[in-house]
Order: C-alpha cells, then structure tokens, then sequence
C-alpha cells in the first residue's frame, strides 16, 4: 500500500469516527431533551425557577449571570427569552444590553435606577416610563433631577428607594396603590403625610420621620438608623427623640414585626408616668442600638407574645446594668428553648439554637463598640438562665489576644472551638493555677488557623494543658487549618486523640 493510500484509509475511517461521534452527540441531546423531567414542568414553573435565578444570582460584578441557565437546552432558552419579567431588571447593565433588554421585556414592570450616569444609556428607557407610569415596578432615585418630573400614579410600584432628594408635594400623583417598601438612603425627610404611602408596609430611613404619621400605622418592618431624626409636623422641624416618642409611635403600629432603631445618644428615657407598657403582638425581630442607660430603658416598657431575634448594640463599656434590660427582655419573650451554642468574639456575644438537625440560628446578640472582655460576659451569661451553652467558640484576632478563657468554669460545656485569623499564633494555654481544669465536661477541643510552628513553646503549652486533665476527661482534639511540626502532632498524639480536619 503506497503512502497515499495510506493517508486516503486513515481519512476515510477518520471521518467516520467523526460522523459517530457527530450522531451520538446528537442522540445525546435528544434523550436529554426527550427524557429530562424537566420536560414535564410547565413553562410558567420554570419561568419561576428562572426568576429565582435571577434574584439570587444577581451582583454588581455579573448581573446577568443567570443567563448560563438558557444554555443548558433549547426548550429552556425559549421560555427565558418568552419571560418578560426576567429582562426588566435594570439596575446594573452594561449599555450593549439595554436595547435588547428592554425589547424582551415587552409591557413587564421595570425595575430602573435613575442616576445622572445610568440616563446617559437608560434615557429612553427614563421617558417611556414617564409616559407609561404603569410600568415602573421598582424605582431607585438618587439625584434631584428626576424628582419634579414623577408626577403622575405609579400603580404598580411596589418599592422605592430615594436617596439625598426633596420629595415633590404632588410626587406620584399621591397614588401608588401597591407600594409597601421604602428606602430612604439620604438626608431628606418625609412629608408629615402622603396619600401615596397609605398602604406601606416596610420603612428604612437615614433621615427624617414624622412619628405620628398615619402612614406608619401599617408597618410591619421599621428601620430607623443612621442621622435619622424625628420631625414635628406642627412646625416642620426636627425634635428631640424622647423613649416616650418612640413607644407613643410604637403604639400606633400594632402590625409591627420587625424593629430595628438607632436611639441618640441625647436621648431622654421614659417618663415616669408611662404606666401602661406597648404591645405589640406580633414583634419578633428586635434590634436596638444604644450606648446610655436611659436609652436602655425603652426594654422595660416593650411587650411581645414571642421574640424570636434581639440584637442590643453599641454599648461602649463593661457596665452590666446598661445590658440588664436587653437580657431580661429576652428572657421573658424567647420561649423556643435550645439555647446551647455560644459564639464569642471581640466585641460581641452572640446566642444561638441549635436545631434539631445540628444547625445553628442565632437569636440574641450582645454588641460592644469596645472590647467585650471575659468578666463581663460571665456577667451577660448569668443574666440568661435560658441558655445552657454546650458548644462554645470564641473568634479572636491579633488585637484582641486571649488572656484568659470565657466562662472557664462552666460545666455545661462540651466542645470548646477557637479560631484565629489565618495562621495566627495562639499562646493561650498557659498553665493554670486553680485547682480545677477549665471546663471540667470538656469533650472535644477544635482549633482553627492556629500557627504553632511561630511560638516553639506553644505545642508544648497545649500539650501540658491537655495533659493537666483527668485521663477519663481528656479530650478529642481537632485542627483545622493549622500549621504545626511533625514532631510536635506526633507529641500530642501522647494525651489526646488528635487528627486534621
């Protein structure tokens, strides 16, 4: 056979193989597509599914990255292209997109966030909405210019996020039938009353609230943080935050759910007249920031069927009577049980359940602006007879150096975690001079990031710490992510039963 010949047999059964390759591949995509089960869901199901996408895979960086989902088939492309509410989304979209974007979107509420940069390509888009209001969906002011032109009913608009702007008196027309969040992100205050809020049932704002507002009576979640400031509507100007403001207002929203409040540092605490404390029958998820035992006392006055999250913070030292009413507060209204996870850190406390398939939620958190140091969290403890911590970890990071163990002679404990930043030394284990070994029910010790090969003596420490123990209470030990010689695991190996995870 001459070389030609050769080379004609080596093409022709090459280009055999590469025709069956070619029809299995085919073959392969129609049994994909003939017998996926997601054949068998309904288009508007998927539509479904692929909105999820879209809101849970949404960032700045790739806002359209679930677009990789209409590669996966043809029948999928087809219905994500078809879906108008998974192309009205333009909040971060490159300018190459837009065009096409808002031809898929056909009449779907927008989503549009008007900047003096985002009008340079979402203009037209600006001006089309002006003229068909009934298609913005949610809308993101930022800058003044816009304002004066949203004049006429929105009503479809059901969250509005405004930044540093003056509300116009005839804004929206005062008709926005479906708008229940407001965000207000800037130093602007909201009118005493607006017909356009009457069915809001979310407010966050940085800056200006008028309190007794009607529109506040349906609030299921209220944010209050930053400079924001109390306005009287009488004279149109702020006035100082009383806790009696506060619960006066509270009391005018009995649909309240969430609470989240940044009190002055001026703030005047409760009268003593106030007898009568508010309810509020639905408050589930609290945070208060404070840092003044008159601030505090807006706890003693609060009362709920079942709390479910408290967050107290800002608190800027050691006094325990600043943190009393928080504690009692929550132990009067958390009624869930399983309070046996504690999370310690430099400036927090914070408490968890753990559920009964071994994850843990947290539900009361203890904030310092400063050190929280060990002492005042046995303090902070005692205060919850509720929580029988099991698992205890502390978190701590080159500032705050361990000196000594939190709530060292708590029996209750079992698995004590500690983590560093990465690699971090860790001289902690320092020998103990009281009679008894720190947590005397210690089953398991796990230490993360720790870098025992900085310190030479600190593998030592650990193993005379470990070894100071009673044989029967010694514990499993667990290193996470450490660093450590051969020569020093291989010596602890000798008091406990050691191993990498």
């Amino acid at each position: 056979m001459s070389v030609s010949q050769s080379k004609e047999l080596e093409d022709y059964y090459d280009n055999r193989i590469d025709a069956c390759l070619a029809e299995a591949r085919l073959l392969r995509q129609q049994r994909n597509a003939d017998c996926s089960k997601t054949k068998h869901l309904p288009a508007e199901i998927l539509s479904r599914i692929f909105g999820c996408l879209v809101y849970c895979g949404h960032s700045d960086d790739f806002p359209l990255q679930w677009i990789a989902a209409t590669h996966v088939c043809r029948t999928w492309r087809t219905i994500a292209l078809n879906e108008p509410t998974l192309w009205a989304d333009f909040t971060d979209v490159h300018p190459k997109w837009v065009r096409e974007m808002f031809s898929r979107s056909q009449a779907a509420p927008l989503i549009l966030r008007l900047s003096l940069d985002s009008a340079k390509h979402l203009g037209f888009i600006f001006e089309h909405a002006l003229a068909y209001p009934a298609r913005i969906g949610e809308l993101r002011v930022s800058q003044q210019p816009f304002m004066p032109r949203l004049t006429r009913p929105a009503p479809f608009l059901r969250a509005l996020d405004i930044g540093d702007v003056d509300i116009p008196p005839n804004f929206l027309g005062g008709v926005a039938p479906r708008l229940r969040t407001l965000n207000c992100s800037g130093n602007m205050h909201l009118p005493p009353e607006a017909s356009w809020l009457e069915n809001l049932t979310e407010l966050n704002s940085l800056g200006g609230v008028n309190l007794q507002a009607s529109y506040m009576s349906k609030l299921t979640s209220l944010c209050l943080g930053g400079d924001w400031s109390a306005w009287d509507a009488a004279s149109g100007q702020p006035c100082r935050v009383s806790v009696d403001t506060l619960l006066s207002a509270l009391e005018n929203m009995p649909l309240l759910q969430s609470l989240n409040l940044l009190l002055p540092n001026d703030v005047q605490q409760a009268s003593r007249s106030r007898l009568a404390p508010v309810y509020l029958q639905h408050l589930s998820d609290v945070t208060i920031i404070f840092d003044t035992l008159e601030a505090a006392t807006i706890f003693h006055h609060l009362r709920t069927d079942k709390i479910k999250k408290l967050v107290a913070a800002g608190l800027c030292d050691d006094n325990i009577a600043m943190i009393e009413p928080a504690c009692r507060f929550f132990e009067t209204f958390y009624h869930d049980g399983g309070l046996q996870y504690l999370l310690y850190k430099r400036h927090a406390l914070e408490v968890h359940r753990i559920e009964s398939y071994g994850v843990h939620t947290l539900v009361l958190m203890i904030e310092y602006w400063e050190y929280l140091a060990p002492s005042t969290l046995a303090g902070v403890v005692s205060m919850l007879p509720s929580c029988v911590p099991q698992i205890l970890e502390m978190e701590l990071d080159n500032e705050s150096p361990l000196q000594a163990f939190a709530l060292p002679e708590c029996g209750t404990i079992e698995e004590l975690r500690i983590s560093t930043h990465y690699r971090t030394p860790l001289n902690v284990f320092q020998t103990n001079d009281t009679p008894t070994a720190p947590y005397p029910s210690l089953r398991r010790l796990e230490l993360q990031f720790i870098d025992f090969t900085f310190t030479p003596e600190s593998a030592a420490l650990l193993k005379r710490w470990i070894s100071a123990r009673e044989p029967s209470a010694t514990p499993e030990l667990v290193l996470r992510d450490c660093a450590i010689w051969e020569q020093d695991f291989a010596s602890l190996q000798d008091v406990a039963a050691v191993r990498h995870a």
